[in-house]
């Protein structure tokens, strides 16, 4: 069995989610775990709509993914997001995927200018992918198997004070990894699953990041303070000179992030 863990904040991008995944499933042999991280009537509503299993607690990122795993019983384990929406094929790929920890293509889509020169750096970069976790870290997995994911999250609880944990905006994919990679490099693609990322306007990006500055500041003097170091996230000028454009979109991730780490 499959369980796909969502953590929501946003009531219309979750309706959208849930629709994709409903398409998308093809057996019952899958359960769906939505974190209503804001304790929303309209996030409750949304999930009782589509009879899936509801958690209804305020929390921030990384703490909500905890909760999430701890409740499910499925061998392996999907990590989204309320802003991916998935492939028609996305379960039949999983059900193929035979490894620890998975990785999923994901494609940007907005109309905006910014959606435009998010898709043009990651045209950019996709010939330079790495899985490293914590050096050029352009791709995160969000599929584990269940014993794997557990015993990074006991580590994680053993590495991190429940405050941090609780304060922790961003990085939680980063820090699942750099545990899970700790202990198994079985790893691999989900051949034919997408998530299609709905990029949003500049000014959800810049709140985004200056949730990674933040994160990135609580990370410091911990063991996972590699993994905030800004030089993990930059891209490399050579692949980006010969379009000064993606200038802009590094402008408007790194001005935020920087703010975050330093107030």
């Amino acid at each position: 069995m499959f369980s796909i863990n969502i953590s929501s904040v946003n009531p219309d991008s979750l309706f959208k989610c849930l629709t994709s995944i409903k398409e998308s499933i093809n057996h019952y042999n899958i359960e769906i775990i939505i974190n209503n991280a804001i304790e929303s009537k309209e996030i409750s509503g949304i999930v009782n709509e589509f009879g899936f299993t509801e958690i209804r607690k305020k929390t921030n990122i990384l703490r909500s993914r905890i909760l999430m795993a701890e409740k499910s019983q499925g061998e392996t384990i999907v990590i989204l997001d309320d802003t991916r929406i998935v492939n028609r094929d996305f379960i039949m790929s999983l059900e193929k995927f035979d490894h620890e920890i998975g990785f999923i293509k994901e494609e940007q889509i907005g109309t905006g200018i910014y959606a435009q020169l998010a898709r043009l750096h990651d045209d950019i970069i996709a010939n330079n992918t790495s899985l490293d976790p914590v050096k050029k870290r352009y791709v995160l997995p969000r599929v584990y198997r269940r014993d794997l994911l557990y015993h990074s999250i006991d580590s994680i609880e053993s590495n991190l004070s429940p405050k941090v944990i609780d304060e922790m905006k961003a990085l939680d994919l980063e820090i699942l990894y750099l545990e899970a990679s700790k202990t198994s490099r079985d790893f691999g693609w989900v051949q034919g699953g997408i998530l299609y990322h709905d990029v949003g306007d500049i000014y959800t990006e810049i709140k985004k990041m200056y949730k990674y500055g933040k994160s990135t500041k609580r990370l410091k003097n911990t063991p996972y303070a590699a993994i905030g170091d800004a030089g993990g996230r930059m891209r490399s000028l050579d692949e980006i000179k010969t379009h000064p454009s993606v200038l802009l979109y590094l402008a408007v991730r790194a001005f935020p992030f920087f703010l975050g780490y330093l107030v």
